[in-house]
């Protein structure tokens, strides 16, 4: 079960950062004043899958880092 806990706590992380938050607010914003509609949900589409992908690297990255300090432990 801690591996599950882990990946739990680890997905949460983009979520808890204001920087990050501010800055996807910023953007749907921005997107809300896009009178096409198409153009709008591309754009959101596109805004998803980058950000799936940043956060499936991080959370990799993150948990070879944890990985190797604990392998230093």
């Amino acid at each position: 079960m801690r591996f599950y806990e882990d990946e739990q706590i680890e997905s949460k992380w983009k979520n808890k950062n204001k920087t990050y938050i501010f800055e996807v607010e910023k953007l749907l914003d921005l997107v809300d004043n896009i009178e096409n509609k198409r153009l709008k949900e591309q754009i959101i589409y596109q805004y998803i899958t980058c950000d799936k992908l940043i956060t499936k690297l991080a959370e990799e990255t993150m948990k070879t880092i944890k990985t190797n300090n604990d392998n230093v432990k």
